[in-house]
């Protein structure tokens, strides 16, 4: 919307009366002014746009031009400022600002939207002048006089034209402005309202740490008191000097913070976080306001919850080392009692071998299948404790780590488990298996379990088919050998790692139920896991996995 041009409701003498009083002093700051912003000017224009396009009242005003919009308006401005300076004409520079109050009137903006111009202004152009000009001291001091001077001009005729047209459009429209008056009061009464029964304390302080003002005080002090003395002296040694750092640092840099302290009060220490934000009066930080909420309550339990978590940390620490020689002494107990059960076992296995064979022909058929059946027994209890030995040793030797062909020892173990005349049966694939950091020996006994498994659950296939495959995870290689074998029902998963647990009877198959809690354990002492996938009749899956990164 075009504004109304003040100037066709003022006559000549009107607008002479706004013409400044510049002194020669004056006249040659102004002019140092016009000469750097001569090689200047577009880039502060381009920077002042860029501030001011961010801001929400301003920013939509600028989009709702065009590029070219701004540049004809910004280079109009810039034409009548210099013929003012040059050539006096304040005039016609005059009756532009003018306009330029009217039209922010119209617009409706507030004061603070369009004086923020200025600030912005000053707030770039006063370090970019001062970095332009390091080296000319009298150069820049004429410049930053020049720049207050005209903006100083431009200020007061804006100002001039901007409420006498609020003024005539507060007239018109008395009706509508008394009750927005009458609204804002109930606001303002509201936010006091909240203001002053806020939980948090809210006050400022000056560049000392002085309190001014604050809306309520701890128990047990006074208003009186409180106000005029220092915010240092509520706070314990430690944080009294956090505290005055970072008072120091927002009136230095004006930026907020953000500040954990304990304060020291009558009715004992609490425990606070504060906003710390800076005021300004013009581009200087005067007095900083201070948000503080008490969080006593959530420092507190959060000790506690440090407290007990040491003690539940010893507790783990001692009952581990408890559990750890716990499993010392049952893997001692364990290969113990294995070891010394090799002797009778091979007792009874030799005596009766002996007598089978002394009896022989006196027995009768009977007598001689009880026999048979001890020595079939008495080898399958040996099978036991050899299986049981192994896991047992697996907890005691030591692993020694290093990088191997992992499908090459695959290939050495199907060939150490299969018979020639067997082969041509079975259908054998190994696919690309990545290197991890492993004991070797360890893992040969991990894929001989799993291979005699997928063997001997297999054995009943007219094709006996074995697939072993891996796949990689950015900390993990994971292995798996899929066989079509018999299977098992999933409900049953959770037995088949454990000791002695097997799903199929020795009329089925053999084993001794060992072999795939073995494989746990190497995997387990390898930091991987191990697991499986099945269905009844349709073969089964087993998969583990090895860190790339084991702990040593």
């Amino acid at each position: 919307m075009k504004a109304k041009t003040l100037t066709q409701d003022l006559d000549g003498e009107q607008i002479k009366g706004l013409r400044p009083k510049f002194d020669s002093e004056d006249v040659l700051a102004l002019e140092a002014y016009d000469d750097f912003m001569d090689e200047h000017h577009h880039d502060i224009a381009e920077k002042l746009r860029m501030i001011l396009a961010k801001h929400p009242v301003l920013g939509a005003i600028m989009n709702s031009m065009t590029t070219e919009q701004l540049d004809q308006q910004d280079e109009e401005s810039r034409i009548l400022q210099k013929k003012a300076i040059r050539e006096q004409d304040w005039d016609s520079y005059a009756a532009q600002l003018l306009d330029q109050g009217v039209a922010y009137a119209q617009m409706g903006l507030q004061f603070s939207d369009w004086s923020y111009i200025v600030k912005v202004y000053r707030d770039y152009a006063q370090p970019y002048i001062s970095a332009k000009l390091t080296g000319d001291i009298r150069g820049m001091l004429l410049t930053l006089a020049g720049m207050n001077k005209i903006i100083d001009f431009a200020l007061n005729v804006i100002a001039e034209s901007y409420f006498l047209e609020k003024e005539r459009i507060i007239s018109a429209e008395r009706d509508k402005t008394r009750e927005a008056l009458r609204q804002l009061t109930v606001s303002e009464a509201q936010v006091r309202v909240l203001f002053e029964n806020s939980t948090d304390v809210i006050f400022m302080v000056d560049e000392h740490g002085i309190i001014l003002y604050i809306n309520h005080v701890a128990e047990g002090l006074e208003m009186s008191e409180v106000i005029g003395s220092s915010f240092y002296d509520y706070q314990t040694p430690a944080t009294r000097l956090v505290l005055e750092a970072g008072v120091r640092g927002v009136f230095e840099t004006g930026k907020s913070s953000v500040i954990d302290h304990e304060a020291v009060l009558k009715g004992g220490n609490r425990f606070y976080t504060s906003s710390i934000a800076p005021i300004f009066e013009g581009d200087q930080v005067r007095k900083v306001a201070v948000i503080a909420r008490d969080n006593t309550e959530q420092v507190l339990a959060n000790r506690r919850v440090e407290e007990m978590n040491k003690v539940l940390e010893q507790r783990v620490d001692e009952r581990t080392a408890e559990l750890q020689n716990i499993n010392r002494e049952l893997e001692s107990f364990s290969y113990t009692v294995s070891h010394d059960l090799r002797a009778p076992i091979r007792a009874i296995d030799g005596f009766t071998k002996v007598l089978a064979k002394k009896a022989k022909g006196i027995l009768g058929s009977q007598e001689n299948h009880y026999l048979q059946m001890i020595v079939e027994n008495t080898t399958k209890m040996g099978q036991l404790i050899d299986d049981l030995l192994a896991f047992s040793r697996i907890g005691r030797v030591e692993r020694q780590l290093a990088n191997f062909d992992m499908a090459h020892l695959i290939r050495q173990v199907f060939a150490e488990l299969t018979q020639l005349n067997e082969k041509p049966k079975i259908s054998f694939f190994v696919g690309d298996l990545p290197q991890v950091p492993a004991d070797r020996e360890m893992i040969k006994l991990v894929w001989s379990n799993l291979l005699d498994n997928a063997l001997k659950f297999s054995s009943t296939r007219e094709e006996v088919i074995i697939k072993i495959t891996a796949e990689e995870t950015p900390q993990e290689v994971i292995y798996h050998i899929e066989d079509n074998g018999v299977g098992f029902e999933m409900e049953f998963v959770g037995k088949v790692f454990g000791v002695f647990q097997r799903l199929h009877s020795d009329d089925e198959f053999e084993g001794t139920g060992v072999g795939l809690a073995i494989v746990q354990r190497i995997v387990q002492r390898h930091q991987g896991r191990v697991w499986a996938h099945s269905e009844l009749n349709n073969g089964a899956i087993f998969s583990f996995s090895l860190s790339k990164n084991p702990i040593l």
